[in-house]
């Protein structure tokens, strides 16, 4: 199989698809923590108890657990040919899990499965996933037609709507339509899922017991804060409420900023950046970013964005409106140590653990550990490697 770097047999009627030669391109290994190895990690989520870290990793088509109290890793689901199909571990199928949520009572993950333009939840007991809502494309491939790939850069159309599990035709009435989801963010009583729909520019809410979507903010591709649709977001990445979810704050991949979304006005406001890509720290209104895509909200109450263009971890100080530097050199590479001297490749999705910022470092395969100043750590943190020790 192309870009499997294996070969595989499998029945005249697709089952029994069995690996007889050559080896995943990215690590995947289970166990304990000196011995698992989660390639291309990405989307990562902390349950409300603490006692599990879940990862999207292997190009974000499988999903792990990582036993906070032991270090332990175990697989839940998925596998490393990406494509859509519901059922349980290695039976069910994905496509680029960019983002992960967790539900309060910690029996449910809900999945941003960006390719296949859905939003899907997994039984964290069985390893059995579900369908959400969206509908349409699924895996680049347009299902009328097996054998035709879609152009990625191919819209999947935007539309507001029902959950419709089984439809792969665009535009059909009363669907809801995602293109590309990336982020989500799930408020405390698990009844609303917010997505950022990064292919529609557009900032959208989940009911999570019937799967119909409502708009909140965004339209066409642009950069222009306002209320609702009257403002433009340039694929707005991921998000994060605040801890009283009276606001959503974005990371505005595109348009190199950060931007919140006042809940109850849906007024979009810029945060910091102008637009411009490039690197600077400073007050709100001077800083500069470079492809900010995953954020996450402190205990502290700060803002921490993990940022591809620069490598680097960066803070956003809400009161004091002014930006920092967390982690990075801005080179390329694999360092720990004093975490302004650490390297890394690529760090994407970002999460805290009893005051430990815990990053994906997606090129480097690794998930790494950083000790924020001013932030109280209150326990060791097993099964990851720590940017603030020296490697």
């Amino acid at each position: 199989m192309s870009g499997g770097s294996s070969i595989y047999t499998l029945n005249l009627d697709g089952t029994g698809l069995t690996r007889i030669g050559g080896a995943e391109r990215f690590e995947d290994l289970m166990g304990a923590r000196a011995d698992a190895l989660l390639g291309r990690a990405e989307a990562l989520a902390v349950s409300p108890d603490k006692t599990k870290m879940y990862v999207s990793f292997a190009q974000a088509n499988k999903i792990a657990v990582v036993d906070m109290t032991t270090g332990a890793v175990s697989f839940l689901a998925g596998h490393i040919r990406d494509s859509y199909t519901e059922g349980v571990g290695a039976a069910a199928r994905f496509s680029g899990v960019a983002a992960i949520a967790v539900s309060p009572d910690g029996k449910t993950l809900y999945l941003a499965d960006k390719n296949n333009q859905r939003i899907r939840t997994i039984d964290v007991a069985t390893g059995a996933s579900s369908y959400l809502t969206g509908a349409g494309f699924t895996n680049l491939i347009d299902p009328t037609n097996p054998s035709a790939f879609i152009d990625p850069s191919a819209s999947n159309g935007y539309a507001e709507g029902a959950a419709c599990p089984d439809t792969y035709s665009k535009s059909i009435a009363g669907c809801a339509y995602l293109n590309k989801p990336t982020g989500l963010a799930l408020t405390k009583d698990g009844k609303t899922l917010y997505v950022a729909d990064a292919g529609n520019n557009r900032i959208r809410k989940v009911n999570t017991s019937t799967g119909k979507t409502t708009f909140v903010a965004g339209s066409t591709k642009g950069f222009v804060d306002g209320k609702g649709s009257m403002a433009k977001f340039n694929g707005p990445y991921s998000i994060v409420l605040s801890k009283d979810e009276k606001t959503l704050y974005v990371t505005d991949k595109g348009n190199a900023a950060i931007r919140s979304v006042n809940m109850r006005t849906k007024q979009v406001t810029t945060l910091s950046g102008n637009g411009k890509g490039g690197y600077r720290e400073g007050l709100f209104k001077n800083a500069r970013f470079n492809l900010p895509e995953y954020i996450t909200l402190g205990p502290d109450n700060n803002l921490y964005i993990g940022e591809a263009g620069t490598n680097r971890i960066r803070k956003l100080d809400l009161k004091k409106r002014i930006t920092s530097l967390v982690a990075g050199t801005g080179e390329r590479g694999v360092k720990n140590g004093a975490a302004l001297k650490s390297k890394w490749s690529n760090p994407k999705a970002l999460a805290f653990w009893r005051g430990t910022l815990l990053v994906a470092d997606t090129k480097n395969d690794l998930i790494r550990s950083v000790t924020v100043a001013g932030i109280r750590v209150t326990k060791s943190l097993p099964g990851v490697s720590s940017a603030s020790k020296k490697r």
